[in-house]
């Protein structure tokens, strides 16, 4: 009889021989492509707050396609690059992943469209709140068919009590 545990993953694998590895990236939820300029302290301000919350949220958010001026430069990864005082920096900024949910979400913000990971919570509290009124709808429709049913058998039960009444049963009926 043979055993059915499985082998050992280096037992699994050939001594030799060659093997092809593909490796792709995860689709992300949302990305959006900032074009920015370094002259402004704007520019500058959103460089910084971008590579703050990478530090953050490094394994659910990545930067790519980052150049300077038209080369590819790798300012997300490198700690101590510091903010040119002018040219524009492009950078596509990809949310890969939230990591909360929106049933715990409550209170009031204000959310800046333009900004990925903000458009990603706007999307997300819009479609649960669509879906909560989806069935807030539902649930009415239903009570109000529930009431329509209730209210024709009440005159039904009203319509047959009155033709049993001793007048409706006295008076003559047409041959």
């Amino acid at each position: 009889p043979q055993d059915a545990t499985p082998l050992p993953l280096e037992h699994q694998v050939p001594k030799s021989g060659q093997a092809e590895v593909v490796l792709t990236r995860a689709a992300p939820v949302f990305s959006h492509t900032y074009t920015i300029d370094l002259s402004t302290p704007e520019g500058a301000a959103l460089v910084t707050s971008l590579r703050s919350r990478l530090e953050w949220y490094s394994t659910s958010e990545r930067a790519v396609e980052v150049t300077l001026e038209g080369r590819r430069i790798d300012c997300f990864a490198d700690a101590i690059w510091i903010v040119p005082p002018r040219g524009i920096l492009k950078v596509t900024y990809e949310v890969l992943a939230m990591s909360w949910d929106v049933s715990d979400v409550w209170g009031s913000m204000t959310l800046d469209l333009a900004v990925p990971w903000e458009r990603v919570v706007a999307i997300s509290l819009y479609q649960g709140v669509r879906a909560r009124d989806m069935l807030r709808l539902q649930a009415m429709e239903e009570s109000v068919k529930a009431a329509e049913t209730q209210m024709r058998q009440l005159l039904l039960e009203s319509t047959s009590d009155a033709a049993n009444t001793p007048a409706a049963l006295a008076s003559p009926k047409a041959p």
